[in-house]
């Protein structure tokens, strides 16, 4: 069956703001939220003043209790630091307060100073820290450096302390790791929102998600397990396409000849839809890897790069030896998927990430199977994947790679390359997708080429996409030629690159294989 945190054995607690049964509640002010573990360590609040509210912040359309910043916290017995080790998972958004706030902490009613406590970083901005003092008021741990958690979007906190060792994860990534010698520490009271002694005191003005709690430091196949389960209830999932080659991946389509549906359509913004964008440059024919420093910016899809917030497409500068001049009016196969994505699922975010430059070999620019420092493959990885991803996982967003659509092999057929190569260099890169990036893609799709290049050289790189296609469970090809399901897809004066309409009828294709 599905995975729940009862999957794994040594469950503690487990709250669920999600769950609208485990929550009692009047006008949305949470007076007890209840275990799910079976254990029974609910937390109350008698005061009605002191009640975080349920229902006003939601997280990836989900319920979360949000606590005030000013009084409102939850209490219960306290067992964590007790167990002698443990493994903790919260859910929390929130911004950064650069002062003392709690989220879940263990003390004492009386004395002030035991303690056992996850809260944010006093004058840190949104870092986390964990801190635990024994009843002798020695620190044992004063562990700085658990990752920005208190950021405007959700993140996802593990702490996996042996008894020894605290090691503190964010979305999944170790962020530290400290020894420590353990004292008696005598705690009798758990918060959650605050830090409860003789003094209630460290309010938080966060969102809590999730809270789980196991008896024992888990395995780092268990932790992932939990991570994995938290990250795909409480992250908004995003699809994703890559668009990767050369240019007719780029696109050579005039945006001032669109199809009347994209042009109707992209008159309005659609926030849901959105590009990575980094130049490239090409020099003589020649990626010129200086040009390659800067990191590229998420923009929203759109028809022009007339203002700022609208750059959307893939530009690739030439000198004025080479043609043709590529402008911000041209565009791919982008807008039109685009379209097709949000007439099938309007709410759901897409990010299209296109790294393609004009003449590209597969072999001395790609640079398969080197795949060198100074490759596209590279390029790519650094400036565009790398920062791209980093970007959207701190939005609290999952990303599903639907597809990578590689669209190359008319430079490799001019050179002359001969089946055999081609199909070598073509399976490096399918498994470099299949394991370097954050998932495994659903789908590699192999454009293939057009008509025009049923030329000796060319047949050869056509049936190079075709074995490849073919031996590989989750690649498809998907021919341009005629040969396919639809007749060969309408090109340019040129003959090589696809026109509006072609590219609009590649994107339909695209989106359905």
């Amino acid at each position: 069956g599905a995975f729940s945190p009862l999957s794994i054995s040594g469950l503690s607690a487990w709250w669920d703001a999600s769950d609208a049964s485990t929550i009692t509640q009047s006008g949305g002010a949470v007076s007890q939220w209840n275990d799910k573990s079976g254990n029974l360590r609910h937390l109350t609040q008698g005061s009605v003043a002191k009640r975080p509210l349920i229902n006003t912040v939601t997280i990836n359309g989900l319920a979360a209790v949000k606590f005030d910043g000013t009084d409102d916290l939850m209490t219960g017995s306290s067992f964590i630091y007790n167990q002698g080790a443990a493994s903790i998972f919260i859910v929390v958004k929130g911004a950064a307060q650069d002062t003392d706030r709690r989220i879940l902490a263990e003390a004492h009613l009386v004395d002030t100073i035991p303690q056992y406590s996850f809260n944010d970083a006093p004058g840190t901005s949104s870092l986390a820290t964990f801190f635990a003092r024994n009843d002798a008021n020695t620190v044992m741990i004063n562990h700085g450096a658990c990752g920005a958690v208190f950021t405007d979007f959700p993140k996802i906190t593990s702490l996996i302390d042996s008894g020894s060792n605290l090691t503190a994860y964010l979305d999944g990534v170790q962020t530290s790791s400290t020894a420590y010698t353990r004292g008696t520490t005598s705690i009798n009271v758990l918060a959650v929102g605050a830090l409860k002694r003789p003094t209630e005191t460290s309010f938080s003005s966060a969102a809590i998600a999730e809270i789980v709690v196991y008896d024992r430091a888990l395995t780092t196949d268990e932790r992932t397990s939990v991570e994995s389960y938290l990250t795909n209830k409480w992250y908004e999932q995003v699809d994703v396409l890559f668009m990767l080659g050369q240019s007719n991946a780029d696109g050579r389509g005039a945006n001032g000849a669109l199809p009347s549906t994209l042009s109707t359509f992209y008159n309005t913004d659609y926030a849901s839809m959105m590009t990575y964008f980094k130049p490239a440059v090409r020099t003589a024919g020649t990626v010129n890897a200086g040009s390659f420093a800067d990191d590229g910016e998420i923009y929203q899809l759109a028809k022009t790069h007339d203002t700022p917030t609208k750059k959307t497409h893939q530009v690739v500068g030439f000198t004025a030896s080479d043609v043709p001049t590529q402008t911000a009016s041209l565009h791919g196969a982008e807008l039109g998927y685009g379209y097709y994505h949000y007439q099938s699922t309007p709410s759901k975010k897409l990010y299209i990430i296109k790294a393609a430059v004009g003449g590209a070999s597969i072999l001395t620019d790609w640079d398969m199977p080197s795949a060198g420092s100074s490759s596209l493959w590279a390029w790519f990885k650094t400036y565009i994947y790398t920062p791209w991803y980093a970007d959207v996982v701190a939005k609290g967003q999952k990303p599903i790679l639907k597809k990578i659509f590689w669209m190359q092999g008319e430079t490799d057929a001019d050179n002359g390359m001969s089946q055999a190569n081609y199909e070598t260099y073509l399976q490096q890169f399918i498994t470099r997708c299949n394991s370097e990036f954050f998932a495994t893609p659903q789908k590699i799709v192999i454009g293939g080429l057009s008509a025009t290049y049923d030329t000796t050289d060319g047949l050869k790189i056509k049936a190079a996409q075709e074995v490849i296609a073919a031996s590989n469970s989750n690649s498809t090809l998907l021919p341009t030629d005629g040969t396919g399901v639809d007749p060969a897809y309408a090109l340019n004066v040129d003959l090589i690159h696809y026109s509006p309409q072609g590219l609009m009828d590649l994107a339909n294709r695209l989106f359905l294989t």
